[in-house]
C-alpha cells in the first residue's frame, strides 16, 4: 500500500456576536446549559460522516491544521461549510469546495479577485 500524504479538512460553524461584542461565548454557554449538547445536523452532519468514512478507509487527514497550510500552500485544502473559513487559507492555495459554500457566484463575486 503506498503512503498518502494526509488529507486538509476545514470545517467550522459560524459563530458571530449577536448583541455586543464577544457575547457568542457565554450565549454558547447558556445554550448549553438550556438545551444540551448541540445535536450535529445538516453541514456538521456531513463533516462527521465524512470523517468516519476516512478513519473506515485508513485515509490520514488533518482538521483544521492552518498553519500547515499556510507553511505548505501548494496541498489541496478540503472546505467543508461556510465560506467565512475561505480567509483563513493563503490564496494561491487549491481549493475543494464542499457542500455549503455559496448558493450562487452572486454571493461573493470577487472571490477570484
Amino acid at each position: 500500500m503506498t503512503s498518502r500524504l494526509p488529507l486538509n479538512i476545514f470545517y467550522e460553524e459560524p459563530d458571530a456576536d449577536r448583541w455586543a461584542r464577544f457575547d457568542r461565548y457565554p450565549r454558547r454557554m447558556v445554550r448549553w446549559v438550556l438545551r444540551g449538547p448541540k445535536q450535529p445536523g445538516g453541514t456538521m452532519r456531513v463533516y462527521i460522516n465524512l470523517c468516519m468514512g476516512l478513519d473506515r478507509l485508513g485515509v490520514p487527514y488533518r482538521v483544521n491544521d492552518y498553519a500547515h497550510i499556510r507553511n505548505n500552500p501548494h496541498e489541496l485544502a478540503c472546505v467543508i461549510g461556510q465560506p467565512h473559513v475561505l480567509t483563513k487559507i493563503p490564496q494561491e492555495t487549491p481549493i475543494l469546495f464542499g457542500t455549503s459554500i455559496y448558493n450562487h457566484p452572486s454571493d461573493d463575486p470577487d472571490l477570484l479577485q
